[in-house]
């Protein structure tokens, strides 16, 4: 498969808190160590899923990747080209192949916006089109992302639409630009369950029909399971388990994603099992441990786990895994 995206050794700190807020609130000042060493490819077409709780580090690697934040070291390539040194014309070349979606469709669309203008802002920024061919990008964008009589929504503002309407306005402006790579930062976990499986299918359409590369984020892996490729699983900073989505949902092999597995919810309330072995990780993020980070709730920590860093290890067809376990 032709590599469009490569990401090698990323990482990305960000100071904890001052001093005085650490004298304050009692607890350590130091250095979060949001992204600490990933690497991971992404295919033409594919859709690769990024799964871990809240302060994982997913949003920062998106937010990195998208070049909304520069990385402390690591290198990125996007279609063959190193994104750190990309300047001026090929920087600008740059952000009409990488677009991203944001998780809030009542935050990420300006207010005092009509849809036109919404969608016809990037063409204008990149001088796509003369002004009497702006209005058919911007219709065709709103077709792609979904949405039925164009006509009546260009004059709309987006308070006037739903969630549902919003967030397919905030794909059509990404599509608008022709993106090779799209971002997708939860962009369903504020949306009613109707109109999720509506924006899953158009993300899955974009992929098959357009060959469009795409990063999935969400803390839903039935979703992640439905509409990705392969699934990257994330725990402070680090990957711990990589694989086709099949294999790392229903069989996970690291224990942090079993207990991912098991944290959910079944409608039986007859059915027991025990609870998983999980933690607000936001607690931990400027404390690393030695060896693995998730030994402290790990059922099965072994004197290995406090002393070496586990690294990843193949345990199946295209399945890795880092855990001392195997």
């Amino acid at each position: 498969m032709n590599k469009v995206v490569i990401v090698k050794d990323l990482k990305k700190y960000f100071a904890a808190r001052t001093q005085m807020a650490a004298l304050l609130s009692g607890r350590p000042s130091g250095v979060i160590r949001a992204v600490d060493g990933v690497s991971f490819d992404m295919g033409h077409g594919e859709i690769l899923g990024l799964v871990g709780e809240s302060g994982s580090g997913k949003s920062t690697i998106a937010r990195v990747l998208a070049r909304l934040e520069e990385p402390d070291s690591g290198e990125i390539w996007v279609d063959g080209q190193r994104i750190s040194d990309l300047k001026g014309s090929g920087l600008k070349r740059f952000y009409r192949q990488v677009q991203m979606i944001f998780q809030d469709p009542y935050e990420s669309v300006n207010p005092r916006f009509r849809v036109y203008d919404v969608v016809v802002e990037p063409v204008k920024v990149q001088k796509m089109a003369p002004r009497n061919r702006r209005g058919d990008l911007v219709i065709d964008a709103l077709k792609r992302a979904g949405l039925k009589r164009v006509e009546e929504y260009l004059p709309k503002f987006p308070h006037q639409l739903s969630g549902g309407e919003r967030q397919r306005l905030s794909i059509a402006r990404a599509l608008v630009v022709g993106p090779k790579v799209l971002i997708a930062d939860e962009p369903v976990s504020m949306l009613d369950v109707s109109i999720k499986a509506g924006i899953l299918n158009l993300l899955k359409q974009l992929s098959r029909v357009y060959g469009m590369t795409i990063m999935y984020i969400s803390h839903d892996l039935s979703t992640v399971k439905y509409l990705c490729d392969r699934v990257v699983i994330m725990y402070l900073g680090k990957f711990v388990e990589i694989g086709r989505a099949e294999d790392v949902i229903d069989q996970p092999r690291h224990p942090y994603a079993q207990a991912l597995q098991a944290a959910i919810p079944i409608p039986d309330p007859s059915h027991r099992r025990p609870r998983a072995a999980l933690r607000d990780i936001r607690e931990a993020r400027s404390v690393v441990l030695e060896g693995c980070r998730y030994r402290k709730e790990c059922p099965r920590a072994m004197d290995a786990c406090r002393a070496i860093e586990p690294v990843m290890r193949p345990v199946g067809e295209d399945h890795l895994v880092a855990c001392h376990l195997y």
